[in-house]
């Protein structure tokens, strides 16, 4: 009776928060994180491997004495920093296509500036053509 309550109040291991904590790393990974949030990154796969070894550790303990406190623990810290590592990735991805795009509006701005200022420019194929002197081509030198 005594060991059904102790094994009860320790619970079981926490593999879903640890596959939800995993899925955050992936997420992470697709956004560059390791590139953009380097040391929060690498401070949640370090959390994310210790808790992972710290579940094994308690798996092949006897059955009465696991104890995953110590797992639920580095568990949280784990998802914790692997949000925080995804959500810095993506901003800093948010900011670099923010920037792009500006860089590019302002380019297409210059471009059309140019584009007025070529049509002045002598030899220039949007220049105009000379007048016409009363309907006749000008006179050739």
């Amino acid at each position: 009776m005594m060991a059904g309550a102790f094994v009860l109040s320790c619970g079981g291991p926490p593999r879903e928060r640890l596959e939800t904590a995993a899925e955050a790393m992936r997420r992470a990974g697709a956004a560059e994180g390791v590139t953009r949030a380097p040391e929060i990154c690498a401070a949640a796969q370090s959390a994310l491997v210790r808790a992972e070894a710290e579940v094994r550790l308690q798996e092949k303990r006897s059955f009465v004495s696991r104890d995953y406190r110590e797992a639920d623990l580095l568990v949280a810290r784990a998802h914790l920093a692997a949000e925080i590592c995804a959500a810095r990735a993506i901003a800093a991805r948010e900011r670099e296509r923010a920037r792009a795009a500006a860089a590019l509006d302002d380019l297409e701005a210059w471009i059309g500036r140019v584009d007025a200022l070529a049509r002045h420019a002598p030899g220039s194929a949007s220049r105009r053509r000379p007048r016409r002197c009363g309907g006749r081509a000008p006179p050739r030198a």
